[in-house]
């Protein structure tokens, strides 16, 4: 997420870094945050936060206005996307919200604050004005994901990560009830064309990737757009270079046993599932539309 949204911001009107603090020990990530304020002086840190990762989220943005006050704090992700109102009236070390997608919101709001100019016009934030929240409208949701530019994977430190990671889609068909994505997504399933992932794939091949895990809300849901992946993976040897991984729906699998076949062929070497219970009651509870039987039957066709 922050390297779709480094790679939308313009590189002739800003300098954008990414710091991934999960990839240090606790001990040292809080020196090597204050170190990277100091020497590169930001006038804003963005943070994303799952819901579990909140109050790290949290703990940054307070380092942060401890170290230099003036920097403007944003947060993203599905908490922010979700919590907006709490999150600006109980967390005072973050000074605006994006509810949603980031990759043109953002770069708004870092026009405004270069210029010094209001929020108020910036759709999908929320923040504070004389200390009240106020909440822009929403933003509507790009219509086609290639439009977007490929992530700014240099940003990273590519050589430090076991998997490297592809969003191949957004958004799920289902109505899981514990589930945020239809918050998030408003219910809409938008695909990349398999070029445009052909060739992150192999940017990310030249970056040293081993293994790349797609990380799509659902990735099995469309089966012929499966199989048009599997097919250009194969037609240009990528399977022969990397291994895969997906997040997909069990129930994907029965109705369509043979998608497992074609993942297979095109190096792909698991697919994570949301098993959620071996219980029928709580599935039909939570919404999933499986069974305990569609879950042996589609694990088996695996």
């Amino acid at each position: 997420g922050l390297m779709y949204v480094a790679a939308a911001l313009p590189a002739e009107n800003c300098r954008v870094e990414i710091l991934d603090l999960d990839l240090y020990p606790a001990s040292t990530a809080v020196p090597k945050l204050a170190a990277r304020l100091h020497d590169d002086r930001p006038r804003i840190v963005g943070v994303t936060a799952l819901s579990n990762s909140f109050a790290a989220a949290r703990s940054v943005c307070r380092q942060v206005k401890e170290a230099a006050p003036e920097i403007i704090t944003v947060l993203g992700g599905i908490h922010g996307t979700l919590l907006y109102e709490d999150i600006l009236r109980e967390s005072e070390e973050i000074d605006v919200v994006v509810r949603g997608e980031g990759e043109a919101a953002f770069p708004e709001l870092v026009a405004a604050v270069a210029a010094g100019k209001s929020l108020d016009g910036i759709a999908g934030i929320s923040f504070r004005r004389s200390g009240k929240p106020v909440h822009n409208p929403g933003r509507e949701l790009a219509p086609e994901l290639d439009t977007l530019p490929l992530p700014a994977h240099h940003l990273v430190e590519n050589d430090r990560y076991r998997t490297r990671n592809i969003s191949s889609s957004r958004g799920c068909p289902h109505h899981c009830r514990f589930c945020s994505i239809r918050a998030l997504y408003d219910g809409a399933i938008r695909i990349r064309s398999v070029g445009s992932l052909i060739e992150e794939i192999q940017v990310l091949l030249r970056q040293g990737a081993k293994r790349i895990m797609f990380t799509d809300d659902n990735f099995t849901s469309r089966s012929r757009r499966v199989a048009e992946l599997c097919d250009a993976i194969i037609a240009a040897g990528l399977h022969r270079q990397c291994e895969f991984y997906i997040q997909g729906r069990i129930d994907d699998f029965c109705r369509r046993p043979v998608m497992a076949q074609w993942l297979s062929n095109a190096g792909f070497k698991a697919v994570y599932v949301g098993a959620e219970s071996g219980a029928e009651e709580i599935l039909t509870r939570y919404g999933k539309g499986i069974t305990p039987a569609d879950l042996r039957r589609g694990v088996a066709y695996c």
